[in-house]
């Protein structure tokens, strides 16, 4: 957008706790509103309107578990939402969002080694990474990751 003017007003609130020595729970939670507090193209005024593929709500929730036998690694499953958005600028067409599922593990091997996995989309969910207007009617639809496995090591120079 070359001219106008966007408004974004919003909070962002985080929260961890840790109930016994091995469990930790986190959460992160985004609320935002943004829209174009002026913007007027050659035959719409679209001021007053939401963004485009911008969600009010992001959350983020995850619950660690660090037992000893880890060697300082950790296991973890992890809740990711992503709220609905408009997907073009008039505000007529919406997407849902999505929920994603995750978990990662890892363990220390020895002072600067650690051995990780983890897996992306645990459920394999099918969702849009982004979603978008092309036009009058047409909608293009970005696919999210399909189920990722990951796996490595890790050498931290600096420990």
């Amino acid at each position: 957008m070359n001219e106008g003017k966007t408004e974004h007003k919003g909070i962002e609130i985080g929260a961890g706790v840790q109930p016994v020595k091995e469990i930790g729970m986190n959460v992160s939670y985004s609320y935002a509103k943004h829209s174009y507090a002026e913007w007027k193209a050659s035959t719409t005024d679209y001021s007053g309107k939401e963004m485009a593929a911008a969600p009010r709500q992001n959350l983020n929730a995850r619950l660690d578990y660090t037992p000893e036998f880890l060697n300082g690694g950790l296991m973890e499953l992890e809740w990711a939402h992503l709220g609905s958005y408009w997907t073009n600028d008039e505000n007529t067409k919406k997407y849902k969002g999505y929920d994603l599922l995750n978990v990662r593990a890892s363990y220390n091997m020895a002072k600067q080694w650690e051995l990780y996995a983890k897996v992306l989309n645990l459920t394999d969910r099918a969702y849009a990474d982004r979603v978008s207007k092309s036009g009058a009617s047409e909608t293009l639809y970005a696919p999210g990751q399909p189920q990722t496995f990951f796996a490595g090591v890790v050498y931290n120079w600096g420990k």
